[in-house]
């Protein structure tokens, strides 16, 4: 199965609610779900079991899985954790079947009844996503509840914006983006000096001496910041310069491929048309 990319999702959104668990405190059994389920939790504390790993479940706390995963939820009875659940696929390719989809207990789950199947390029999505403190996307779980209760026109559209988002801040706190400010700083003055010398011949050794650390240091850095090395960050930003010269100029191909730090035209075509899909001219005319 061909994997997909996060910038290639398109969520739809099948159910939406809030969960009261001290009504469901007869959990016996292990269930599957046919679609993918996210659950955050807004408050009191539990227990949720996913494939026979417990995540321990207070008010913060989300978990985002993939269908087909056996698992089941255990409230504390003096604190019932309250949750907010999401039903949903990675996709609208099943989005005629609007209405919720109920799990089933484990032993009758049926692997070709799942709705949307596909492999994320995101190995974090991949298992189940837990994170600990997830405060910061609250308000937008609560908009997304929102719009899916009151189904206004296009509620369907900003669902599936919403969650892309979610699910965009959920794997940026899971990666744990550089807590400490010397390192933040650090990354930053990375980024600035690739927007200042795009144009130029760039190498970690020339960073490094720069800023005073061994290159391997600063991409470990600037990995753990962008989620992607350094000469990759530099690639994709001399294609968006070149898109941008492409569009808005007459400069001959070869002159847009030096001032972008391309020494070779053929490096630069075959690199346009790996990031775009189409070469150079062909990205000219169509535009």
């Amino acid at each position: 199965m061909q994997k997909t990319k996060i910038s290639e999702i398109k969520p739809y959104v099948r159910y939406a609610r809030y969960i009261t668990t001290n009504d469901y405190k007869q959990f016996t059994y292990t269930i599957k779900a046919y679609d993918c389920r996210l659950f955050y939790c807004l408050g009191g504390v539990g227990n949720f079991e996913i494939n026979g790993n417990v995540y321990p479940l207070k008010a913060g706390s989300l978990l985002i899985f993939k269908y087909g995963e056996p698992y089941a939820y255990y409230p504390n009875e003096l604190d019932p954790m309250k949750l907010l659940g999401i039903n949903f696929d990675y996709t609208y390719s099943s989005s005629d079947l609007s209405t919720p989809i109920p799990p089933v207990k484990k032993e009758n789950f049926d692997i070709n009844k799942i709705l949307s199947p596909l492999t994320l390029c995101e190995e974090l999505l991949e298992k189940p996503l837990f994170i600990d403190n997830a405060f910061s996307i609250e308000q937008e779980l609560k908009t997304l509840n929102s719009e899916f209760t009151r189904r206004e026109i296009f509620y369907e559209t900003r669902c599936s914006a919403l969650l892309c988002s979610i699910i965009t801040q959920a794997l940026r706190l899971a990666v744990k983006l550089p807590q400490k400010k010397h390192d933040s700083d650090v990354a930053q003055k990375i980024m600035n000096i690739l927007s200042e010398k795009y144009g130029e011949q760039i190498t970690l050794s020339d960073l490094g001496e720069e800023l005073g650390y061994h290159p391997n240091y600063l991409n470990q850095i600037f990995m753990t910041r962008t989620g992607k090395p350094i000469y990759a960050y530099l690639q994709e930003l001399r294609i968006m310069k070149a898109i941008d010269m492409l569009q808005n100029s007459t400069l001959p191909i070869s002159e847009i491929a030096v001032s972008i730090g391309f020494c070779d035209i053929a490096h630069f075509s075959k690199t346009f048309k790996q990031k775009t899909g189409l070469s150079p001219s062909a990205f000219r005319i169509k535009g």
